[in-house]
């Protein structure tokens, strides 16, 4: 019964996870390209939030390379949080997220939809066995913080 617990817990932070709504500094549309488009490997110092597409690059690379404070950076705030909390209470290491990626071959964005004040990019994952996967993951634009006055010197 606690596998069975386990099992449903796990697959739950897969899908939020995949669901959640990543709200990134400065993130802002893309411009209209072709799809399907590959999503590459990146290092973190080549890591832009721009655009959705760029954000995702980060996000893969961040969980093939299994760098976990990376990938909680690509987050909000508020979805780490609520990422770490779960795998809390489920008495799960989050470093199996990085389960997600170890089988995936190829990521292709295969669509992009405007809804309300995010963009949901719809992704295809490749795996090695031959099986593909299609997810919807929601991006939004994160609100930036406003700059504190400056001091004259």
């Amino acid at each position: 019964m606690k596998a069975i617990k386990t099992m449903c817990v796990i697959h739950a932070i897969t899908f939020m996870f995949c669901l959640t709504i990543f709200l990134i500094n400065g993130i802002c549309y893309a411009e209209k390209s072709e799809y399907p488009v590959k999503v590459g490997i990146i290092t973190k110092s080549q890591a832009k939030y721009n655009t959705p597409e760029n954000t995702l690059a980060a996000l893969r690379s961040a969980l093939v390379n299994e760098d976990l404070e990376w990938a909680d950076e690509v987050l909000t705030k508020e979805s780490a949080e609520e990422q770490k909390t779960l795998f809390e209470v489920a008495g799960i290491d989050p470093r199996v997220i990085f389960d997600l990626e170890r089988d995936v071959n190829h990521t292709f964005i295969i669509d992009k939809i405007l809804y309300k004040d995010a963009v949901v990019l719809v992704i295809e994952d490749h795996d090695k066995y031959g099986s593909i996967a299609k997810i919807p993951l929601t991006f939004s634009m994160e609100k930036p913080l406003p700059l504190p006055p400056l001091r004259r010197i």
